[in-house]
């Protein structure tokens, strides 16, 4: 698929959702004004009601235009990462579980003007075609992508494959283990299954998921951090997420880290740096 059409498919996309989010305001809206026709004209118009009905149709407008902005960030992002970094097929979706277009844009952009030579990626997906052909454009580097799940990490083996790039990433199933972490006791990723992650200039932190405990991303900065090279950055996705917020608040607090960056979104990302 061109860039042009892919482009042009975004946009009208766009177009038909905000289309369908207008219509859902105005129905919503017209059914709250058929309530409060519906009562009794002897009766005086309760204000309570009045008064909630306002309330009500003030949030859907608000949620309705805070949602028309993510749309639109959501939209632009993946556009320019489209002209950033063309593709030689289709793309993974953006959808589910997969890293946001302003996240992956984030990433993006480190790995285009750091130019780095190792990335890690804690849990594989969408990001790690990504981060693939930017590495293809820098002309070097190499990026491990860590999946805790066989079958997940298969899935994006294959996008890989598909893509081109596997002299660029390599996906490895590293099943979750029992980390200690200054006394404290994690499920993370069992790094006995790869070698040398070493002088790792970025960190795209993206699992294991919330479901595996309390904190489940922290380990990645205080792991891997004597594996880095001086300045290397963690990208944490999710970065609004409660969870994510004590990560990063125990990052910098605990081990030193600086929050260089933050990207927006319903969950966003957090960039830090390793001092």
């Amino acid at each position: 698929m061109s860039t042009h059409l892919a482009i042009t498919l975004l946009v009208v996309a766009f177009l038909l959702l905000l289309v369908v989010q207008v219509v859902i305001l105005f129905y919503v809206r017209g059914a709250l004004t058929g309530d409060e026709a519906s009562e009794p004209v002897d009766e005086e118009p309760q204000p309570h009601r009045r008064t909630e009905t306002a309330g009500l149709v003030g949030r859907l407008r608000r949620n309705g235009a805070e949602q028309h902005s993510r749309t639109v960030r959501e939209i632009e992002a993946l556009i320019d990462l489209r002209a950033l970094v063309p593709a030689r097929t289709t793309m993974p979706s953006t959808q589910g579980w997969a890293a946001s277009p302003l996240t992956v844009s984030a990433l993006v952009r480190e790995v285009l003007e750091t130019r780095p030579q190792l990335v890690v990626e804690a849990g594989s997906g969408g990001s790690s075609v990504w981060v693939g052909y930017c590495l293809e454009r820098n002309g070097g580097g190499r990026c491990v992508s860590l999946d805790h799940d066989a079958d997940y990490a298969a899935k994006t083996r294959a996008d890989i494959e598909r893509h081109g790039l596997t002299d660029y990433v390599e996906v490895v199933h590293c099943p979750l283990v029992s980390v200690d972490v200054a006394g404290e006791t994690f499920q993370w990723y069992d790094l006995s299954k790869v070698e040398g992650l070493d002088g790792i200039d970025i960190v795209f932190v993206d699992g294991p998921p919330g479901t595996t405990g309390p904190l489940a991303r922290y380990p990645a900065f205080p792991v891997l951090r004597d594996r880095c090279a001086p300045g290397a950055r963690f990208i944490l996705d999710d970065a609004a997420r409660p969870d994510e917020k004590a990560i990063v608040h125990r990052w910098t607090h605990e081990h030193g880290a600086t929050v260089v960056d933050r990207t927006p979104g319903p969950l966003g990302c957090a960039t830090v740096r390793a001092d």
